[in-house]
């Protein structure tokens, strides 16, 4: 049947025939269990189906499955897409798992008490005769393989595509399940080099030579041969400019990373200001899916980005954002219902790249303990301690601390927390989601440069008062913690323009539980400057102080 779909498009070159061949493959897998009898084949559904993807890095199977999932979400009541990387915990993949699929439901406290038995049986329970798509990207392990057929088997409706570099974790699924991603060619790698850098099909005679030894370091590889046609199609179409760059790629790094080599160009290519995003992205963990919104307001705060024009710094930096993803360098995630981007991830290839730049200039570091022991910590800027494990309480300072991301820290979180800010006068951004610390030291409000506070889905439960001498700060996120009230004289964070402060009832015996707001603060009209306001209790004055806040652009009361 797609064979014959991709016969009918004679218009199409190789690479787009050879992707829209693969799509179909994965499409027909998803949609189709077949079953062979003497009186020939059926079409069923009885039974959860996986699917698996493989190949080498930088081969585009997240791309290509990111396109399949987009196209199905809508013939699926409930999705998901689970990134689950190198370093993973059953428990965590499970919880996030029934978060995505039933978005208000699992935020009921007893959730985080569930055990890996316990949450199996939620997901069956919720899953029950609804169809469901569930995409599990760059998976390393038959472990998870195993934990999600366990608590998936037999299940009417269910797909599951799972991505991975691993022929062993691959070789789970049935042949006819299996789709494994190869090199291009060399005449489709030189097509796809040609549309890329030429816009065109045919390359001249005088450029094939020259063509053909960029593409020789490439491997085939479809990433690397975007990157480096992007930079080269914004440059005259001549041997010595391609030769230039190609000498570029050969030289600027090691030969054994090939990959590097060719994408590092493509960063120096950007403006200073896109230069500073991109680096920004790789302080976060491997195949973290970001939330637009909050990292073009940490690109704000950091001063990345200022307002131009009659446009303000969030959106300049949102067209950072898109430029970055138009690219390459950025992967577009989802997308809501006017088509904005919401969510993004970094590649692990670009990520490898950026760090590398990173720590050549100093840009920032990410850290293990042992690390933290030798570094030389006076000249630290940025600091990531994603999902640190360790349980040790580090007492650093860190005088020129800028900014410091920590998600998913479980590790002595409060008194290392407290270490840190006591001596990082300098801070301007706070991102601690998912995180497991539950006070915020008083220490903070020394921070008089921090713009941006992240605590999402942390277990606080009340801001300090010193918080109202923050005069810079600029967003803070305290969504979905269990803080119910703000510190009283908030008006005296005249610059806040970002409040994300909605909560979710504390309630064990409801499945369903409500969403509330923190309490307004009474002098709400001193903040001037506010943009977001998410969520507050509505009160009787609520409505005309809000029509005074001319600034205000999105309200959740």
């Amino acid at each position: 049947m797609f064979l014959m779909i991709l016969l009918r498009r004679k218009d199409r070159g190789p690479k787009s025939a050879s992707k829209n061949f693969l799509n179909m493959k994965i499409l027909w897998a998803l949609r189709t269990i077949e079953e062979c009898s003497p009186n020939g084949c059926t079409l069923t559904s009885f039974k959860t189906l996986f699917i698996t993807v493989s190949g080498m890095g930088g081969l585009g199977k997240t791309v290509m499955v990111a396109d399949v999932y987009k196209h199905e979400m809508i013939n699926f009541p409930s999705h998901a897409w689970i990134t689950v990387s190198q370093t993973y915990n059953v428990d965590a993949l499970l919880r996030k798992l029934l978060r995505e699929i039933d978005y208000i439901e699992y935020l009921s406290a007893h959730i985080e008490d569930m055990d890996v038995y316990e949450l199996k049986v939620e997901i069956r329970r919720r899953l029950k005769d609804r169809d469901c798509l569930i995409v599990l990207d760059d998976v390393w392990s038959k472990d998870v393989y195993f934990q999600m057929f366990d608590g998936l088997q037999n299940m009417q409706g269910i797909r599951i595509i799972i991505t991975t570099r691993k022929n062993h974790v691959a070789a789970l699924a049935p042949p006819t399940r299996r789709l494994d991603l190869k090199p291009l060619s060399n005449t489709h790698a030189f097509n796809l080099f040609c549309r890329i850098t030429l816009h065109d099909d045919e390359c001249p005679k005088e450029l094939e030579q020259c063509a053909t030894s960029i593409l020789a370091r490439c491997l085939g590889l479809p990433s690397a041969i975007v990157s480096i046609g992007r930079l080269l199609s914004s440059g005259p179409h001549t041997c010595d400019f391609w030769g230039r760059m190609y000498y570029e790629a050969r030289n600027e790094l090691p030969d054994n990373d090939i990959m590097r080599a060719i994408l590092e160009p493509s960063y120096y290519d950007l403006s200073e200001d896109l230069k500073n995003c991109f680096l920004y992205c790789s302080l976060f963990p491997e195949d973290y899916q970001f939330s637009c919104e909050s990292l073009v307001r940490m690109w704000v705060a950091e001063g990345f980005v200022l307002s131009r024009g009659n446009h303000t710094p969030e959106e300049v930096a949102e067209g950072n954002l898109m430029e970055l993803i138009d690219c390459n360098l950025l992967l577009a995630m989802q997308n809501d219902e006017q088509g904005r981007v919401v969510s993004c991830k970094m590649h692990g290839i670009l990520r490898d790249l950026a760090h590398a730049v990173a720590k050549k200039e100093k840009f920032h570091f990410t850290n293990d303990y042992y690390s933290l022991t030798r570094m030389k910590r006076d000249t630290v800027r940025r600091l990531s301690l994603c999902r640190w494990y360790d349980e040790r309480i580090i007492k650093f300072r860190f005088p020129h601390l800028r900014t410091l991301v920590s998600l998913g820290t479980v590790s002595s979180s409060t008194a290392t927390l407290s270490s840190i800010l006591s001596e990082s006068i300098y801070l301007t951004v706070l991102e601690l989601q998912d995180s497991e610390v539950t006070e915020v030291p008083e220490s903070l409000g020394i921070l008089f440069n921090l713009r941006y506070i992240g605590l999402r889905r942390t277990k606080v439960k009340s801001l300090p008062d010193t918080i109202v001498k923050l005069s810079n700060l600029q967003t803070l996120d305290i969504k979905e913690t269990k803080i119910q009230n703000l510190p009283r004289r908030m008006g005296n964070v005249k610059k806040l323009r970002h409040l994300f402060a909605d909560r979710y009832a504390d309630n064990q015996s409801s499945e369903s539980p409500y969403i509330f707001g923190v309490q307004p603060p009474n002098d709400l009209l001193s903040l001037e400057y506010l943009e977001t306001l998410e969520t507050v209790q509505s009160t009787s004055d609520l409505p005309d102080q809000l029509k005074k806040l001319w600034r205000l652009r999105s309200v959740v009361d």
